[in-house]
């Protein structure tokens, strides 16, 4: 979007177009017209790894 990249998830409310993390700490972004963004792929997984504390 306008020359970012994000891993976000694409909602429609209320008449609005948003961008939503998953990560609370983050604001919705809402796309507006006239704005151009390209949807370039779609997350299907996420590999996390933990360090266990011994």
């Amino acid at each position: 979007m306008n020359g970012e990249c994000f891993v976000k998830r694409l909602r429609y409310e209320k008449g609005k177009t948003l961008l939503c993390p998953e990560n609370k700490g983050y604001p919705a972004r809402e796309i507006k017209e006239g704005e151009s963004f390209h949807l370039f792929g779609v997350v299907t997984a996420i590999c996390t790894k933990f360090n266990a504390k011994k």
